[in-house]
Formats: structure tokens, C-alpha cells, sequence
């Protein structure tokens, strides 16, 4: 499988896209769209292929547009986490009002590096 090494790439599943930016040795993952049942499997394709293609030190997955999450969606996101070598750091970003009342009422926040909402002229997270 090729390695990562262009600077932006999409994948659309249903509805569920992510755009996949490698900047500065961080691969940056904007989730748009729901995230449910129904295309949970394909998020975990999505990511493990991140994990085969892309060796950046950090990944960050914003989840700034993702509109509607169930516990399956963010267990593909500790599957991925998990998965994740040592020496590789995971971080959620931006979470939607959707994703942190899930993250909540699951009580997974312990679980993941959570960061704030940046500005929008924050290099890492530019559209």
C-alpha cells in the first residue's frame, strides 16, 4: 500500500467523509458528517489505513462537523487509539456539541487527549 505523503486527501462513506491533511509530521483527520452504525466499519477501514500509510507522530481527528455520533463511532475511535503504536499520539480535536455529549454520557473522556476548540488561523486546523 503507498505510504501518505501527499499534503491533503477525502474519502466519502455514506455520510461520512474525512479529509486527511499530513502538515508539519501531523496528520490531521476532518470527520464530517454522522457517525453511526451504519458506517462505523467503514470509519475503522478509514483508520487503519491511516495506521498501514501515514507514520506522523500525531494524529489528530476533528470532529468538528460531525454531527451525530453513537457508541459505535467512538468505538471505532478507541479501537484506534489502541491500536496505535507507543511512540504515536492520538488526539480528539474540536469535538461537535453532538460528540461531547456522547463522549459524556459514555464516560470515556478519561480514555482520549481531548483538545479544545482552536482558532480558526491556527495553522494545524486551517480548512
Amino acid at each position: 500500500m503507498e505510504a501518505l505523503q501527499t499534503t491533503s486527501e477525502e474519502a466519502t462513506v455514506g455520510d461520512l467523509m474525512a479529509t486527511l491533511q499530513l502538515q508539519e509530521g501531523i496528520l490531521i483527520v476532518r470527520l464530517h458528517g454522522n457517525l453511526d452504525l451504519e458506517n462505523h466499519q467503514q470509519l475503522r477501514a478509514i483508520l487503519s489505513d491511516i495506521l498501514d500509510r501515514s507514520d506522523a507522530a500525531l494524529v489528530r481527528i476533528d470532529l468538528s462537523r460531525v454531527t451525530n455520533i453513537s457508541s459505535s463511532g467512538f468505538g471505532a475511535l478507541v479501537d484506534f487509539s489502541r491500536r496505535l503504536p507507543e511512540q504515536r499520539s492520538l488526539i480528539l480535536a474540536n469535538l461537535s456539541r453532538a460528540c461531547s455529549q456522547v463522549l459524556s454520557l459514555l464516560n470515556l473522556a478519561p480514555f482520549f487527549r481531548i483538545e479544545e476548540s482552536r482558532s480558526p488561523a491556527s495553522p494545524q486546523m486551517a480548512d
